[in-house]
This record gives C-alpha cells, structure tokens and sequence, in this order.
C-alpha cells in the first residue's frame, strides 16, 4: 500500500503568514499529503503506513497551540490512539524534539513508530524565510535535500545514512536523530 503524509500543524503564527514544510517528499507520499491542525485528525490505522510530520513550537513536556499548552503525553497519547499498530513515521520538527522520544508515564514508544527529531532535547529549531512572506522550516528544506542526496548517492539507503547526512548538513545549528534505526526501512514509508 502507498504511503500517506500527514502534516500536523501547531504553529502560533498568524494565519496569513503560515509556516510550511514545503515539498519534502516525493512519489506516492507527495501526492497524498494533507494538512490537519487538530491531533484528533490524525488518520486511523487503515491509513498504513503514514508519516506524520508535526511542525510546532515546541515547549518543554509540550507543544503551543493558539497560546494554550498541549502536553506531550495528551500528543502521544492521541497519536497512539489514532495509529494504533500501524506503521508510523514521525518527524518532530518542533523545538526540544527529542524530548518526545520518552515521554513520562507512557513508556517506550512501540514498535510500529519510526521518529525522525529534527534537534536534540535541549536544541531549538529554527525557520527560513520562502518565497514571499511564507516561511518553512529550516529541517524542512534539510530534509529533503538529504533525502535527494541519499536517492542519487548509490549508497545503501538506510535511517542511520538519512541520520548522518542530516547530522552533517545541520552541524553545529541542531543535531537530528533518527530512532529506531533498525526498525522497518526507509522504503517502507516510500522514502529513497
């Protein structure tokens, strides 16, 4: 089954200037890409495999949405909900991103989710300006360069390659991660 995209949109900026994660993604994960801003959207397990990109400002233990705190554990508990065991990868391009690797009283995520974090715990995330007054996400813009990168690299496309290139194109603004990095493949989500 082709892969889905899923961009979940927590971002307090003002609806006529939005921020966007552009185009990352191509092939079959492209051509299906929605726009939620409410968690309870996310599709359910019959959408597999999906990647689900959050774009937030990210808080510690939490994320802002219009001014009000979503805790991480309401996020990942919904999320959860919502995918159930399907497959899942999760780009957490929010400030403080790896912090929602363990979230308290949740345990490990299962086994089914893939996370891509666009910085460490204690790292913010940063912007870019886009074409006129749009903004995007500056691991937006990196990911997807990795990703081409990696297509046309002959090399073994593997998460722990994805990491290092992203590792390498970021250094020293932010430090991404990948985990796990043994679970499923990138071609499983459709990725090079």
């Amino acid at each position: 089954m082709a892969t889905s995209t899923c961009e979940l949109t927590f971002y307090p900026e003002s609806p006529d200037k939005p921020l966007k994660i552009g185009n990352i993604f191509s092939g079959p994960a492209a051509s299906s890409c929605i726009t939620i801003d409410k968690a309870s959207e996310i599709p359910g397990p019959d959408t597999d495999p999906l990647i689900l990109y959050i774009v937030a400002h990210g808080i510690p233990n939490g994320v802002i949405r219009e001014g009000i705190k979503v805790s991480d554990v309401s996020l990942a508990k919904t999320i959860r909900h919502h995918r159930r065991g399907a497959a899942t990868l999760i780009v957490w391009d929010v400030c403080f991103a790896k912090s929602f690797l363990k979230v308290a009283h949740l345990g490990k995520w299962p086994s089914n989710y893939v996370h891509i974090f666009s910085c460490q715990a204690h790292e913010r995330t940063w912007q870019v300006s886009g074409k006129g007054s749009q903004k995007q996400t500056l691991f937006s813009t990196e990911l997807r360069a990795a990703l081409g990168r990696l297509k046309t690299s002959g090399k073994a496309k593997t998460w722990g390659k994805l990491e290092e290139q992203l590792q390498t194109q970021l250094y020293p603004i932010q430090t991404p991660s990948i985990h796990p990095k043994n679970r499923s493949r990138l071609q499983h989500f459709d990725l090079p």
